[in-house]
């Protein structure tokens, strides 16, 4: 059925004329009986009011069958996922920008266009698309999506007042509290895996950023034995919630910790522990490089839970490539020759 035909139905099941209905929308009747007769067709801007008159979605006007639209839409993102995952960023924003051509009102592909034109640089365009669904979708999972990527464009813009006022727009961490006593059984205990990993590994990101902390002057705000203290706690809890070794994306955060102390100890000269840091860093950050993409955790607490596999800056990127290029730091010169530091270089290889 056109368009068309659909108007003239709804138009007649809710008792409206022509001229009534032309009224409403400021138009000429003739102009709806052109859209009536097949001759023309409404524009897209007058869709909504279209809907909202006959009381109906857009979709109904356009005779979308809503089951297959998300199933695309879905198909799209997931694609979308796989190459951003694999660092192909130029064709995560093609396939993005033609599943908007595709679904214009779709605010999930705009939510995942607009982080995409971000980190490809495009920041105006990102913020448009993210400020678009920020207004007009209702979605909340969608809504904060958006609101990060306009909070890193403002920041990125020095607008801190600004990042800091739509942050504050983000919804409440409630929901989880919530959600955690309506749900029952198997699904409680799923989303309680899946909440305590997520809650846990930002909160120990957070310990990391904490000991890196400086004042104005660019001086650590902690002691050197404070920061070698919190990065060892950093561990502890880790190794403790992924008691099993499954530690797949958190290896990052033993990886780093662990680096981190290394160069302390490297600046103190201290030989031994800092290759004893790299090694066990190594060792995590190997661990993250190889995690598959279907990885589920079997550790106790967090069993059964799911990950993707990390996000690669370019085809080809690997962890190893990055601890390659942290191990060339010339504060290593002094234990570069000894060989337990070359079989960790060699190691990466």
């Amino acid at each position: 059925m056109s368009i068309g035909t659909k108007i003239k139905e709804l138009r007649r099941k809710n008792d409206i004329t022509q001229e009534q209905l032309a009224e409403y929308l400021g138009i000429s009747a003739p102009a709806v009986s052109q859209w009536e007769c097949e001759k023309s067709a409404p524009d897209i801007s007058q869709l909504p009011i279209l809907a909202n008159i006959f009381d109906v979605t857009v979709d109904t006007l356009l005779e979308v069958n809503t089951d297959r639209k998300s199933k695309v839409i879905k198909d799209i993102c997931e694609s979308a996922k796989r190459l951003m995952a694999d660092g192909q960023r130029n064709e995560v924003e093609i396939v993005l920008r033609d599943g908007l051509r595709k679904f214009p009102n779709s605010y999930k592909i705009m939510e995942r266009l607009a982080e995409v034109l971000y980190i490809n640089g495009k920041r105006e365009e990102a913020m448009y698309m993210a400020e678009k669904v920020i207004d007009e979708c209702v979605d909340i999972d969608t809504k904060s999506g958006a609101i990060t990527t306009a909070m890193c464009v403002y920041s990125d813009l020095g607008k801190v007042e600004k990042a800091l006022e739509i942050a504050h727009t983000m919804p409440a961490n409630g929901r989880g509290y919530y959600l955690g006593n309506l749900y029952t059984g198997t699904q409680l205990a799923e989303f309680l895996r899946k909440s305590i990993v997520e809650e846990i590994t930002y909160q120990l990101i957070c310990m990391i950023r904490l000991a890196r902390c400086s004042n104005g002057n660019g001086e650590f705000i902690h002691t050197t034995d404070d920061q070698l203290t919190i990065y060892k706690k950093v561990v502890t809890i880790l190794e403790t919630l992924f008691d099993d070794g499954d530690y797949n994306f958190a290896a990052q955060i033993g990886a780093d910790s662990y680096y981190h102390m290394a160069d302390i100890y490297a600046n103190l000269k201290d030989m031994d522990n800092t290759l004893a840091c790299l090694k066990a860093g190594t060792k995590f950050g190997i661990i993250f490089d190889n995690y598959p993409e279907d990885a589920v955790q079997t550790s106790l607490i967090c069993r059964g839970a799911e990950y993707g596999g990390w996000l690669k800056n370019y085809p080809g990127h690997s962890y190893r490539g990055e601890m390659r290029e942290w191990l060339s730091n010339d504060k290593y010169d002094f234990i570069r020759n000894d060989s337990r530091f070359v079989a960790i270089v060699d190691s990466l290889k």
